[in-house]
Parts: C-alpha cells; sequence; structure tokens
C-alpha cells in the first residue's frame, strides 16, 4: 500500500508537471485598436486626471495608445485562453495564459498580428545563475562603526548639495521606481517623509493577486533610498518631497520575456498616475530561455519591447532615466535593454575621479547611437540596506537614481521645461558635453550649471554663485578665479573626500583680472574651492580631467 501510495503521488506530480508546463504565458499582439465605448475626443472615459493634467501641461497629443485593448477580440479570445493576465494598452496586446492548442488557434484569427511566447508555465533552472548575478551586484560594505558617513561625495559630484540648499527636493514631482521589490522600505526611518505624507504607492506586476510591494528584493529599496532617504546627518538624498510609485517589475525567480511586459504595463500605470520620472535599474539581455537572448544588433531603440516601452513613455513627455548595464567587461556595446531607448537617459558608471567603472556599460546602440547619455558614482556609493543602516556598494543600478533625484529637482526649479528641454540642459552640464564618447556619454552633471540662472538664489547659505572659476574642468595646472574687489584672496583646495590638497593667499594687481592658482600634478577628479575674506566663505565644484 505504502509502494502504491508513492507512486500514486509521482504520477500525480508528473501530471501537474506536464499541465504546468502545457500551459505557458504569451503576448498576443492585435493588429488594430476597434473601440465601441472611448473616443480620443473624450479622455476622461479611460484616462485618469491626473494623467491628463500632466498631458495638458506639456503638450502631449493623445493618439491610439491611449486607447484601451479592444473589448470585442478580449471577448473573442476568453473562452480559448485559462487566465488574462493583463492587457497592454501601449502595446495593444493582451497577456494570457494558454494552452499550446489553443495559441494555435488564436495565431489564425485575422485581426491578431502575432504571438510571442513570453513564459514557461513551468521554469527551467538551467540558467537562473544569471539572475542572481544580476542582484548580486549590491555586495554590501559595512561601514566601520567609529565614522559618520554620509552621501555628501556622492551628491557634490552632481551639484545636489547645492540644490537642495537652494530649496529643490523633488516636490511636485512624480517619480515611478521599477525593481525587484522594496523589501523593508515601509519601515525605514530614513522614508518617513515619503510615507507618513501619503506620497507612496506601488503595484506588484510580478504578483498581480498580492498588493504587496514590500517583498521580493530589497534591490529596489536600495535604489530608493538614493532618492527619498532623509535621515541626518546619516544620509539626505535628493527627492525627498517628491511623490513615489514603487512597481515590481523584475521577476527575482526567473528571467523570461514577461519582465519586459510588467515593464511596460508598469509604465501604463505610472502614467495613468500623472508619473513624471521613471527610475528604472534594471536591464535585459540574456535570459534563462536562450531563445529570448538578445544580440547587440537587437538594441536598435526599437527591437526589444521594454525598449519600445520607454520609447513610448519618452513620447509622452516622461522622464525615463534607467542604468546602462554592469556588462562593461564584454566591452562595446555591451549596453542592456531599454538603455538604447531614445529619448530617455541610460547611465553609467564612475569612480570619483570620473573614470568609466570597469563594469559599466559602454555604447554604441546597433544604429551608432553614443550611449550612456550620462554618468554618476558607481562605485562606492553609499545607500540603505532592507534594516535602514547605511552600506558602500557599486553599480550602474545605484548611479541611475542619482541621476533621476537631479532631474526631480532640477524639473522642480524649472517646472515650465518639457521633458526634452531637462535633457537637453542636464547633457549641455556635463562634464564632457563638448566630447561625449561611448564609455560615459556625456559625463557628470551639475545642477548648478544645468540650471544656468546666474541669478538663483540660495537661502540660508553662502553664495555659491559668485565665485567663478575656469577653465572647469581643468585640463592644466592653472586655475582662474574671479571673486569679489579685493586684490588679495585666500584659497583652500579640497579633495571631494575634504582632504586638503593646497592653500594659498593670491595677489593680483587689478580688480577687473582673475586671481591664478597654481596646482601641479593635481589628479583626475572633483575637487571643492574654497575662498575666503574677512567676511565671508565661498565654494565651488572644480572638475580636473
Amino acid at each position: 500500500m505504502k509502494h502504491f501510495t508513492s507512486i500514486l503521488l509521482i504520477c500525480s506530480l508528473v501530471c501537474l508537471q506536464s499541465t504546468a508546463y502545457s500551459q505557458d504565458y504569451f503576448a498576443i499582439h492585435f493588429k488594430y485598436k476597434p473601440q465601441g465605448n472611448y473616443r480620443l475626443d473624450q479622455p476622461s472615459k479611460f484616462l485618469t486626471h491626473e494623467s491628463l493634467a500632466r498631458k495638458v501641461r506639456f503638450n502631449v497629443k493623445l493618439d491610439s495608445l491611449d486607447l484601451p485593448v479592444s473589448e470585442r477580440y478580449l471577448s473573442a479570445l476568453q473562452p480559448l485562453i485559462k487566465r488574462n493576465i493583463y492587457n497592454s494598452n501601449w502595446l495593444n496586446a493582451a497577456i494570457v495564459i494558454a494552452d499550446p492548442e489553443e495559441i494555435a488557434l488564436i495565431r489564425t484569427f485575422p485581426y491578431v498580428e502575432k504571438v510571442v511566447f513570453i513564459k514557461p508555465g513551468s521554469q527551467s533552472r538551467e540558467r537562473l545563475v544569471r539572475k542572481s548575478d544580476k542582484l548580486s551586484n549590491i555586495n554590501y560594505l559595512p561601514i566601520p562603526t567609529d565614522r559618520i558617513i554620509s552621501n555628501e561625495v556622492q551628491n557634490a559630484m552632481l551639484g545636489i548639495d547645492k540644490m537642495i540648499e537652494a530649496g529643490y527636493r523633488g516636490k511636485e514631482i512624480t517619480i515611478a521606481v521599477f525593481d525587484a521589490g522594496f523589501i523593508g522600505a515601509d519601515t525605514i526611518k530614513a522614508f518617513y517623509r515619503a510615507f507618513d505624507l501619503n506620497k507612496v504607492v506601488g503595484r506588484n506586476m510580478v504578483e498581480l493577486d498580492s498588493k504587496n510591494v514590500y517583498t521580493g528584493h530589497h534591490h529596489g529599496t536600495n535604489v530608493l533610498s538614493l532618492m527619498a532617504a532623509y535621515n541626518l546627518p546619516q544620509i539626505i538624498s535628493g527627492a525627498v518631497e517628491a511623490k513615489y510609485i514603487l512597481c515590481i517589475t523584475e521577476d527575482i525567480n526567473s528571467e523570461y520575456k514577461i519582465e519586459e511586459y510588467n515593464w511596460v504595463k508598469a509604465a501604463e500605470y505610472a502614467d495613468s498616475l500623472g508619473v513624471d520620472i521613471i527610475n528604472s535599474s534594471l536591464g535585459y539581455m540574456d535570459f534563462d530561455d536562450p531563445r529570448m537572448d538578445y544580440t547587440a544588433g537587437d538594441l536598435d531603440g526599437k527591437t526589444a519591447i521594454i525598449t519600445q516601452g520607454a520609447g513610448i513613455a519618452a513620447d509622452k513627455g516622461i522622464l525615463v532615466v534607467n542604468s546602462a548595464g554592469n556588462y562593461g567587461r564584454r566591452g562595446s556595446s555591451s549596453i542592456t535593454a531599454p538603455a538604447d531607448a531614445k529619448g530617455i537617459l541610460s547611465v553609467g558608471a564612475v569612480n570619483v575621479e570620473i573614470e568609466m567603472s570597469i563594469f559599466s556599460s559602454q555604447g554604441p546602440t546597433a544604429d551608432a547611437r553614443i550611449k550612456p547619455d550620462l554618468a554618476a558614482l558607481g562605485e562606492s556609493v553609499f545607500l540603505l540596506g532592507p534594516d535602514g543602516k547605511g552600506y558602500f556598494s557599486q553599480g550602474t543600478s545605484f548611479a541611475a537614481p542619482q541621476i533621476a533625484a537631479l532631474a526631480a529637482g532640477l524639473w522642480q526649479a524649472k517646472p515650465d521645461w518639457s521633458k526634452d528641454k531637462l535633457i537637453d540642459n542636464l547633457l549641455r552640464s556635463s562634464s564632457q558635453a563638448e566630447a561625449p564618447d561611448n564609455l560615459i556619454g556625456h559625463g557628470v552633471p551639475n545642477f548648478v550649471m544645468a540650471y544656468d540662472e546666474p541669478s538663483l538664489e540660495i537661502p540660508d547659505t553662502e553664495n555659491f554663485y559668485q565665485v567663478k572659476a575656469y577653465p572647469n574642468p581643468m585640463m592644466g595646472d592653472v586655475l582662474n578665479i574671479h571673486f569679489g574687489t579685493e586684490k588679495e584672496l585666500q584659497v583652500f583646495f579640497f579633495d571631494i573626500s575634504g582632504r586638503l590638497i593646497s592653500s594659498k593667499m593670491l595677489m593680483r594687481t587689478t580688480e577687473g583680472e582673475p586671481f591664478l592658482m597654481h596646482i601641479p600634478a593635481l589628479l583626475a577628479g572633483v575637487y571643492v574651492l574654497e575662498v575666503r575674506t574677512a567676511k565671508e566663505v565661498k565654494r565651488v565644484r572644480v572638475i580636473k580631467k
């Protein structure tokens, strides 16, 4: 009897496994969008007030992508599928679970453009190690207990410290964060500003029956801390006053194309809430099913599903900030989708000397566009773990949210700028704007230079804008300094960690000429010039190339 029970159990498992394998996930793309109840001249019937308000604000025109998938088509599918997971308006597709026999019939429907296999019903673990590797770039380095560490280094590299001092912290900006999970985010003290003010909503695109986004993986929590964390003196990030939409799109248990569709669906959801910025520290190149893999030739700004979604979001006036990827050791054209999308910002990683991190993915795209677009600190990045403690980590995943935070503050300061003008000014402000390359793009941007308003006032702080130092970036050993009317000036030169490099008393003969500061053998990197008079102290960031 015991032997018979074992045989019965084995047979049951085999049957269950066979059923699971046969019921796979598919994306059914439609050719058309016939409508019965919805029209573009009556958008309030299918778009939220927030989404419409943002479109009006930036003069974004409605188009057929905004319309829902045809109810007629969905009704015709219903008897033939096991479940309709969700529909994508932007892709004009239905994501379903179905048997191969049903799918074969559906492919013959005249209004079906294509059917894409996106995930097996029962997952093979043959290549799952790469998903683990993908999220293992965190590699926490604990902070010594005898030190008070903050994120001032990474903030200073982008001018976020000056942005914060000027009072721009992302207020009235909505940021969506797409990731693998946000474990601990709802309990971390540093996020209290966002959560206590009821400025956080979320959706789990991987487990649609669950409303919990504080599960899955802590990667999203790490990313969020680089935008929303406020807990002095430990950390203050650049967009602590923004509203947040947290979406789980990445399945930590596998790597299949369904995650790209999850991303697009999340973008549609965020768009419906009037999102301004999407931060996505995700990228796709290799999958558990090698038939789904992308090649460098596919990264052309239009092939990958997630790239199409990012492009649509950009066309709708949403700023998409995406990590370039951590495939840098593969060499040129190693970016991952959707970093190849047009009209977005893909972000690479640098060290404090503004040198490309060895792991940071490189361009160009398959159609010869420069990528990444920008770069930020991606080595020894200070962030928070799911326990709320500070750690150092690395990866382009942690460079991208710094750029998103910078963009949020800048957009608050310049609310009339379109998404494209915002991008243009960020690119123009960057450390190698005149000579972008496929290693770090236009380089490291800067809030002050992107703002481009010499009359900007910073309350309760030194007037940063009265100090002029050039050339900046420095190419040689001499720095010209314009400041004040005195003929003597005491100056100090610090590295980004606060270590004094040089201090001098400079002299000039007339008020109109600059002070000349000679700094020989200066290594490439980010520095702070401090000038002092009897009445005041001023500081300015200087980049040495």
